[in-house]
């Protein structure tokens, strides 16, 4: 996965980045029992500002993968 995109699955997400699971805790967005539909519905039901959380998200995943790519 380069980057994450409003339709990347929750599940995918957490799968590939463990960290993204704290963030969506903190912003309630379900990607346990949910983790089977996109990243767009849970933004949607969160109430979250689409693109503030897509930038967000891909700058925190961004710094894991070259912190992973580092060691």
């Amino acid at each position: 996965m380069k980057k994450i995109t409003e339709n990347t699955l929750l599940g995918d997400i957490v799968a590939n980045f463990p960290g993204a699971g704290d963030y969506f805790i903190k912003r309630q967005i379900d990607f346990c029992c949910g983790g089977d539909r996109p990243l767009a519905e849970g933004i949607k039901e969160s109430g979250y500002d689409k693109e503030i959380l897509l930038r967000e998200i891909n700058a925190l995943y961004k710094d894991f993968l070259k912190m992973r790519k580092d060691t």
